[in-house]
């Protein structure tokens, strides 16, 4: 069996870091809700200064098809374009 992995960062200005972080939440909950394939999708800030917090998901598909669900995904296009 052959598992998918993606990792993406996501650069956020400091006085959108709370908004950007409730958008994150509920892309998680349409994700889990929409994509069987999708066997890991977590979100952890890794690092922040005066200016940004960085963020980064970690993702892991059961299949290449399962990966590009996921890129298809309308609730994920959504996120990356906001």
């Amino acid at each position: 069996m052959s598992l998918f992995f993606l990792e993406a960062f996501e650069r956020i200005h400091k006085e959108r870091v709370e908004e950007y972080e409730l958008l994150s939440r509920e892309i998680d909950r349409k994700v889990k809700e929409t994509e069987p394939g999708n066997l890991i999708h977590i979100q952890t800030k890794v690092s922040e200064d005066d200016r940004e917090a960085v963020y980064r998901w970690l993702e892991v598909f059961a299949s290449q098809e399962a990966l590009q669900a996921h890129l298809d995904n309308e609730n994920v296009q959504a996120h990356v374009a906001k």
